[in-house]
């Protein structure tokens, strides 16, 4: 399990947005959607505070370290 905050996992999730954007045939269809890829606002802004939980290909935002805590996968 990794914790981490959400800006950094934001940003990392980007790089990997972009490289399925590389990759992507268009032969084959579904071009790779950034919002499957990073957390974001209601009005569609990247998050700035929060932590993200990661446990293999699952990932979870929680506002406060508080819910962090609390959090069980």
């Amino acid at each position: 399990m990794k914790i981490q905050k959400v800006k950094d996992y934001n940003r990392e999730a980007l790089l990997k947005w972009q490289e399925a954007v590389k990759n992507w045939d268009y032969r084959k269809g579904g071009f790779p959607n950034l919002c499957f890829y990073t957390f974001s606002t209601d009005k569609g802004f990247h998050r700035k505070n929060g932590f993200v939980i990661s446990e293999g290909n699952s990932h979870y935002f929680r506002l406060t370290k508080k819910e962090i805590k609390e959090f069980k996968i």
